[in-house]
């Protein structure tokens, strides 16, 4: 197999033995991905995939920002999501990837059950994407479960977001480009 990585598409060449995979290569900036889905040696789709932040799930929420805050994070934002039945806060640093962080505030909250399991700990992963629905067909197509439906989410100004769950990747987010 060979990938050639630049600004334009990636061309692939796969092994016989590959019936299709994903390709991520990085274009000019390192936090911006472009996700290629390939079968044999054609591009079927591509789609471009921004890193936007990583989730934390806690039970002890002040403690928590004051812990990022300690590591030289501000907190750019605190919301109550109704739709997740959390409190959200949404920490940055200069040059850094956001985090967010999430406290579940009822037991039918979908984090809730998480922390039943790791007390504490990343949660998911979150892209932004220009098209919830090119990204989440790419995703379905690689094996990727939808588990909720796209729905404005308080945290990022009403943009929508989706959940989707794989074997392999755990817990991911993607939410829809501004601007």
């Amino acid at each position: 197999m060979s990938v050639s990585c630049s600004d334009k598409p990636a061309v692939v060449r796969s092994h016989r033995w590959f019936k299709g995979f994903i390709v991520i290569f990085p274009s000019a900036v390192f936090s911006n991905w472009t996700a290629a889905v390939t079968t044999g040696r054609q591009l079927a789709t591509s789609v471009a995939m921004r890193l936007h932040h990583v989730g934390i799930v806690t039970k002890r929420f002040s403690e928590c920002v004051k812990l990022y805050q300690a590591l030289g994070y501000s907190e750019n934002k605190r919301v109550y999501d109704p739709l997740q039945k959390a409190s959200i806060a949404l920490m940055v640093r200069a040059g850094e990837l956001m985090i967010e962080l999430i406290a579940p505030e009822h037991e039918e909250s979908p984090a809730h059950k998480w922390l039943e399991r790791i007390k504490a700990g990343t949660y998911h992963i979150c892209y932004e994407v220009p098209s919830l629905s090119g990204a989440m067909d790419l995703l379905r197509e690689r094996g990727f479960g939808i588990i909720t439906e796209p729905a404005p989410a308080v945290a990022f100004d009403n943009r929508r977001i989706v959940f989707l769950w794989s074997a392999l990747a755990g817990l991911v987010e993607l939410v829809e480009g501004g601007e």
